[in-house]
Parts: C-alpha cells; structure tokens; sequence
C-alpha cells in the first residue's frame, strides 16, 4: 500500500527530491489526471474511487452551503456525474480535480438555492373556477 505523501508535509520535513509541498502537489496532479483519464475509458474502479475520494468532503460542502441534507446528496450526486461526464476533455494543469470539484458544487448549490427561493408562478396562485 502506498503512503500518503502528504505524511512529511505535516511533519515539516523535506523530501529527496526537494520541497515537500511542490512534490505533493506535482503528484495529486499526476493522479487526478490518471483518475480522469482512467474514468473517461469507463473504469468502474477508477468511478468508485472518484465517488470515494469526492463523496463526503463534497457532500459536507454542500450541507454547510444549503443546511438541508437532501438537496446536499443530490448537488453531491450531480456533481460526480459531471464529472464524468467530463472527463474525457480533461485537460491536465488547469486545476487540481479537488479544486474543480468545489467549483462544481459551488455552483450545483447557487442553482439549488435560486430554485428554492423563486417566487411561485402566478398561474399557481390563482385558484381554479368551475365552469
């Protein structure tokens, strides 16, 4: 099993190959793209481990932005779709998966909250007359 590289980071030690930090980041990039590329060829392993990998963090995200656990599964839910759906245009460097992840939910809970705060139709007001 591998070890999280993230380890020496805590601990303020440097690794070999230089900065811990600059290392770090070098390999979630390497991994997001492997994961995206291996979800665009439709590996069911590469799907649950993106599920694993977003699901709580995302879900939590969402919870605090919307307070209400239901519509926080569903952007969740939505947000791994979208993603891959996009994975095959994936484009390596221009975002960590994880920051492309919040975006998405960011905006999935802005159109939740509009939806849920918009007025009513007025042809839903007006009651039914009986002819």
């Amino acid at each position: 099993m591998a070890r999280c590289p993230l380890r020496n980071v805590r601990a303020g030690r440097k690794t070999v190959d230089g900065d811990a930090v600059g290392q770090v980041a070098l390999n979630h990039d390497n991994q997001d793209d492997l994961l995206m590329k291996r979800i665009a060829q439709g590996h069911p392993r590469a799907m649950r481990e993106l599920t694993t990998m977003a699901g709580s963090r995302l879900y939590a995200f969402a919870a605090r932005i919307l307070g209400n656990n239901a519509d926080a599964e569903d952007v969740t839910q939505e947000a791994v779709i979208r993603a891959v759906r996009y994975a095959p245009r994936w484009q390596s460097g221009t975002a960590r998966l994880d920051t492309w992840f919040h975006a998405v939910v960011l905006n999935l809970c802005a159109i939740a909250f509009a939806s849920v705060n918009e007025p009513a139709p007025l042809r839903c007001l007006i009651a039914p007359t009986r002819r």
